[in-house]
C-alpha cells in the first residue's frame, strides 16, 4: 500500500518492454487528509472538534499531519446530523461523552479502538450498530439509553463498566474470553440474554 495527500497528483501508466502502451490499469489509494477544514487535530493526537454537516463522515488516519488517536470529550456531543462515522485504525480511543446525544447517529465503525470511556454514547437514541475488533474496555454508561442498540463487538472485551448497557432494550449478547471486570449495574434493564465470560474475577452490584 501507499499513502497520498491532498496535494498529491498520481499519473498511472503501462509499461512493456520499456515502453509505453495502451494499455489502462486501476491504482487505489487511501486519501489520508480528506476535507481538513471539516475537522480539529490538537498536538496530542486528539480530535476535539468536527464542524462539517455532512450524514456519513469519514474520518481520515492524518489531518494536517496529526494522526488522529483518540476523539476528545464532547467532540460530536449533540450533533443532530452524524447518521454514520467510520474511523480508520488509527483511532484508539473514543473519549468520554465523544458522541453524547447525538440523535441520528445509527452506526460506528471503528476498527483500531481499544477503548470507549465514560458516557461516549449515553442517550444515542438511534445507535444500532458499533464495530470495533480490538474492543478492550467500556467505561461507566458508555451506552446508557441507547434503546436501539443491538451490536457491539465485544469478543476481546476485558472490562465493561458501571451502568454501561443499561436501558439498551435491544442489547442481547456478550461473549469474551478475556473478560475479568463487569460494573454494577452494567446490564440494568437491557435486554441481555446470552453471557458468555472467562476468568470473571469482580462482578459488581446488580450486573
Amino acid at each position: 500500500p501507499f499513502y497520498v495527500y491532498e496535494t498529491t497528483k498520481i499519473t498511472a501508466f503501462a509499461v512493456s518492454n520499456g515502453k509505453h502502451n495502451s494499455s489502462s490499469s486501476s491504482v487505489t489509494y487511501t486519501l489520508l487528509n480528506g476535507d481538513a477544514s471539516d475537522f480539529t487535530v490538537d498536538e496530542t493526537d486528539t480530535l476535539i472538534g468536527y464542524n462539517g454537516s455532512a450524514v456519513s463522515v469519514s474520518v481520515p488516519s492524518f489531518i494536517n499531519g496529526n494522526r488522529v488517536a483518540k476523539v476528545a470529550q464532547s467532540a460530536f456531543g449533540g450533533n443532530a446530523n452524524v447518521s454514520s462515522i467510520t474511523f480508520e485504525e488509527s483511532l484508539a480511543t473514543i473519549g468520554e461523552s465523544a458522541f453524547v446525544g447525538c440523535s441520528n447517529l445509527t452506526s460506528v465503525t471503528a476498527p483500531g479502538v481499544t477503548e470507549i470511556e465514560d458516557d461516549a454514547f449515553k442517550e444515542c437514541e438511534n445507535l444500532a450498530f458499533v464495530t470495533s475488533y480490538e474492543l478492550k474496555n467500556i467505561g461507566e454508561r458508555a451506552f446508557y439509553g441507547c434503546p436501539l442498540l443491538t451490536r457491539v463487538t465485544n469478543d476481546k472485551l476485558e472490562s465493561i463498566g458501571a451502568n454501561a448497557f443499561e436501558n439498551t432494550v435491544k442489547f442481547t449478547s456478550v461473549s469474551s474470553s478475556y473478560l475479568k471486570e463487569i460494573g454494577n449495574e452494567a446490564f440494568k434493564n437491557s435486554g441481555l440474554t446470552s453471557l458468555g465470560i472467562g476468568s470473571v474475577t469482580d462482578i459488581g452490584d446488580y450486573a
